[in-house]
């Protein structure tokens, strides 16, 4: 059991969110309990308004008008250019002091209660690693996305990954709680400009973290036009292919790999199929192509591999379409 109370440090990157971003930080700066909150925000110089919010926020927390129902906040942030999301990601890990970390994307949000339900199995077992909720996927501040599944967490690397976990590897950040002890030897790679998460589960999966699963609602994930991960599915952008392949090539040796490369190529196939609908085949197929021979993060041999494997796919189809 602990005894002492703990502090859950909360990361954020940011680029002009500022539509979502005081909504996401009063969730977690409003969080009630027996615990301290350190929410460490970079911001990659947004134009939006976004560095007046948080001085505003910065100006209630130090007035004591913001976060009175926890035993103290800080509020660490800095507007300054960066590297891309996983850069960013990279400088608040450096600033963590917490015991618990939780990331949170400042278009997401928490719900009450969420840090003192998932401090509280930390506190009960010293032996817990990982807390895993659930999150909720909404349109709206108030407007469940229709459809949206419900899984169970399997605690598999192949769940959690895009080529063979169907929708259990959709775990969203805001609902995943880890002890900083578990990442200390964890960087966000700066190759991974979609798949960092997928990157970060893996880590906590392989690195034999003990995790726990509770059932209550502890965040809330927003889909809108600008989500950059909403964007990147709708136009099947080709360096989703590639972050693929190295996450693939990083741990096969954990994974069926047999069924991770028919996931992989069935994966590749939808993405070529809604190209030719699109009527942005060629150009897509060319960038694919250009993309793997510039990425320095795959060896010689698996930037074959991932361009053979792609080249078969993209053949079959045009010879099949064509037919």
């Amino acid at each position: 059991m602990t005894e002492r109370p703990l502090t859950i440090s909360v990361i954020t990157p940011c680029l002009n969110a500022g539509q979502y971003l005081e909504k996401s930080l009063r969730s977690a700066l409003e969080q009630q309990g027996n615990f301290r909150i350190q929410s460490v925000l970079r911001d990659a110089g947004s134009t939006d308004g976004t560095p007046e919010i948080l001085a505003r926020l910065q100006q209630e927390v130090a007035a004591g008008t913001l976060g009175g129902g926890c035993l103290g906040i800080d509020l660490d942030w800095v507007s300054e250019p960066d590297k891309g999301q996983s850069d960013a990601l990279n400088k608040t890990l450096g600033r963590t002091t917490g015991d618990v970390v939780v990331w949170l994307n400042a278009d997401d949000w928490f719900a009450p209660g969420a840090f003192a339900c998932a401090l509280g199995r930390f506190s009960q077992s010293s032996s817990t690693d990982v807390v895993l909720g659930n999150c909720l996927q909404m349109v709206s501040d108030d407007t469940p996305l229709a459809g949206a599944p419900q899984r169970s967490f399997v605690n598999a690397p192949e769940k959690v990954s895009p080529f063979t976990g169907g929708v259990e590897w959709l775990l969203v950040t805001p609902e995943v709680f880890f002890r900083r002890s578990a990442i200390e030897r964890f960087r966000f790679d700066l190759d991974l400009d979609y798949f960092m998460d997928v990157d970060l589960w893996h880590h906590l999966i392989l690195s034999g973290c003990r995790w726990e699963k509770v059932e209550e609602t502890l965040a809330f994930f927003r889909w809108h036009d600008d989500c950059k991960t909403l964007r990147a599915w709708r136009r099947f952008l080709p360096r989703l292919l590639v972050e693929n392949q190295i996450l693939f090539s990083r741990y096969r040796d954990s994974m069926n790999t047999a069924e991770a490369e028919k996931g992989f190529a069935k994966l590749m196939l939808h993405f070529v199929r809604n190209w030719d609908k699109a009527g942005t085949l060629e150009q897509n197929h060319a960038a694919v192509q250009e993309q793997a021979a510039q990425c320095t993060a795959l060896s010689p041999d698996d930037r074959a591999a991932f361009l053979t494997r792609y080249g078969a796919v993209y053949e079959e189809f045009t010879a099949t379409a064509g037919a």
